[in-house]
């Protein structure tokens, strides 16, 4: 009885336990290397998964692709179609599956990629040729480097050593039938072309193949790939009719391709069944190739299925921001485009609660077209540096929200990952006004339109939203340059480009425009007098110059203005007209040194100022 008992307090005390997760330890850490075009993450984040604790990432690669990551920290890769600096974001999610305990974090990090130019050293022609059908045919395989891509094309040039040649631009096998005995010597040659650096490369290859022509026990025009085909929900099963049988020494290998991107490839004629993933007309192909001895035929065959899964038809995602916003209310609106009148609209909305750092968005029982998504916080501040309103699946504007596309079925992980300002400090202030109309005496402010101040690289800052009078402003603001930027539904917006300085922090009539007959919104300008008080909008530069001299609007407008340059006798020595829409550059390498005065005016007024030649 003893034993016993002691073997029972054994068993109880024997019970694992495990740490509860403390999301205080969660932390996302990731580093990037790069190596041309493609950038290796190595993801240090803590802790690691274990037989408790799950680990899935999302990695967002600055590019608008996504990828994720299932219990490992094992580095991923992405390679880039275009050189740059991407700004990359790993979103960490981790479940204690013992204690339900759900940690999430985030880390960024920059990477800079050059896709490299094509190298003539790495175009490579590669071939072999078998022959096939009795002898009768050359089938050539074509193993050249590299195969085409964006800014990439190959071509290839087949001669088959009996007068014929062939020319294409695809690396599928190549097959020739001879009508003569003999000894052939086929010759490839790839050319590779680079459009984007306009490089070209060549390359050569020969190979030989024997050629006889009779007779055989495996006769290729006796060959017939054939099947029928059964369906039941989102399966379908093929019996496989080919001939001839297998045996007497014939053997085939049959490939079935199921029009989904997968295929099954069998040694025997039983029956093969396939599940579809979702629904759709497929195309399915099986191809028959038999061999005996040193003879090969080979024949097709296609037939076309239509798969009907009833999947729930919604447009859902996750809205994502740091793990530290631990309960937010949200709005997401779905956005749907109107070929008819180019119109964007709000179609339907809802309230998102955003917990620990992601909450879940649905849908349901949309038609089948293009969407966008945007999603906005409820109940924190309608303006400042916190979250950002922000698109699918991170962008500030509408013009490059990634849209959509909807087929009636489940259209799922359309993420939104939230924007967020930056905290500033400084002497700087611009304020201004968003009007609706031509700004006669009759105009009237815009309440209620999203106003983005960007830095010169268009990151956000901080965000504002205009009052009933149409009035913004923003506060605390360092010595920088600055983009002032509304934002709405189906307006072009021409940014109000700022700089703030030591000498001039404060800028209070940065004012817009709103067009809804041109669906633009424009900086104000109300003639040269604003470039008279407003150092942002006119900058002469440099100044003493010696060859050129660039003018800088800073609101740019489609205005004419003269400029004329004068010596100090008042002597004309330069004159032109330009378009006010991008900056003037003017070359005074022909003038003699010494102090000269530039005029520019406009249909508004003038505005004189003395330039130096050294």
């Amino acid at each position: 009885m003893r034993k016993f008992l002691l073997f029972m307090l054994v068993c109880v005390f024997s019970v694992p336990t495990y740490a509860q997760l403390n999301c205080s330890n969660v932390n996302a850490a990731i580093s990037l290397s790069a190596s041309g075009a493609t950038a290796t993450l190595t993801n240090s984040s803590v802790p690691t998964a274990s037989s408790t604790i799950y680990t899935f990432y999302t990695i967002n690669w600055g590019d608008n692709v996504t990828t994720y990551a299932y219990n490992t920290n094992a580095n991923q890769q992405h390679s880039y179609t275009a050189s740059g600096t991407y700004t990359v974001t790993l979103y960490s999610d981790v479940l204690d599956s013992v204690n339900n305990i759900r940690c999430l974090d985030t880390a960024t990090a920059n990477i800079s990629v050059t896709v490299p130019p094509l190298n003539c050293n790495n175009v490579n022609a590669a071939l072999y040729v078998t022959p096939q059908a009795g002898g009768t045919q050359g089938r050539l395989t074509n193993n050249s480097t590299p195969t085409g891509g964006m800014n990439l094309s190959t071509q290839f040039e087949i001669k088959w050593g009996d007068g014929n040649t062939t020319y294409t631009s695809s690396k599928a096998t190549q097959v020739h039938t001879y009508t003569a005995n003999g000894n052939y010597i086929v010759w490839l040659k790839i050319t590779a072309h680079d459009s984007a650096n306009n490089i070209t490369c060549v390359d050569s290859m020969q190979d030989s193949v024997a050629i006889t022509v009779f007779g055989t026990t495996l006769n290729c025009s006796s060959v017939n790939a054939a099947f029928t085909k059964t369906t039941s929900g989102a399966s379908v099963t093929l019996v496989n009719n080919s001939t001839p049988n297998i045996g007497s020494g014939i053997t085939a290998v049959y490939t079935y391709y199921w029009g989904d991107g997968s295929s099954t490839v069998r040694t025997n004629k039983n029956n093969t069944s396939h599940t579809y993933s979702s629904s759709g007309a497929y195309t399915i192909k099986l191809v028959a190739g038999y061999t005996y001895q040193n003879i090969y035929c080979v024949d097709s065959t296609m037939d076309s299925v239509n798969i009907v899964i009833n999947v729930p038809n919604i447009i859902s995602g996750n809205i994502w921001v740091d793990s530290t916003s631990q309960l937010d209310s949200y709005k997401v609106w779905l956005i749907t485009f109107d070929s008819n009148t180019n119109i964007l609209a709000a179609v339907d909305s809802q309230n998102v609660a955003v917990v620990a750092g992601s909450g879940y968005y649905v849908f349901a029982n949309k038609s089948a077209r293009n969407y966008r998504t945007k999603a906005a916080r409820l109940n924190g501040p309608t303006s400042g540096t916190g979250y950002v309103p922000t698109y699918h699946d991170s962008s500030l504007l509408w013009s490059s929200a990634n849209v959509i596309a909807h087929n009636g079925g489940s259209t799922l992980y359309k993420h939104i990952y939230m924007k967020k300002g930056t905290v500033t400090s400084g002497p700087g202030f611009i304020g201004g006004n968003v009007l609706q109309g031509a700004n006669k005496g009759t105009a009237n402010g815009i309440e209620g339109l999203n106003i983005l101040l960007m830095d010169a690289n268009d990151n956000i800052i901080t965000y504002a939203v205009t009052d009933v009078n149409g009035d913004y402003q923003f506060h605390n603001l360092p010595v920088a340059s600055y983009k002032v930027y509304p934002e709405d539904l189906n307006y072009a917006t021409t940014p109000y480009v700022v700089n703030v300085t030591s000498a001039k922090p404060f800028h209070q009539a940065v004012n817009f425009e709103r067009s809804n007959s041109k669906m633009t919104i424009n900086p104000l300008v109300t003639g040269i007098a604003d470039v008279n008080n407003k150092e942002l909008l006119l900058q002469v530069y440099p100044n003493p110059a010696h060859d050129v001299v660039t003018i800088s609007w800073g609101v740019y407008t489609d205005d004419m203005a003269n400029i004329t340059i004068s010596d100090i006798s008042g002597k004309r020595v330069f004159s032109t007209q330009t378009n006010m829409n991008q900056n003037a550059v003017i070359n005074v390498d022909g003038l003699q040194t010494g102090f000269y005065f530039m005029n520019v005016s406009t249909g508004f007024g003038s505005n004189t100022q003395k330039l130096i030649i050294k």
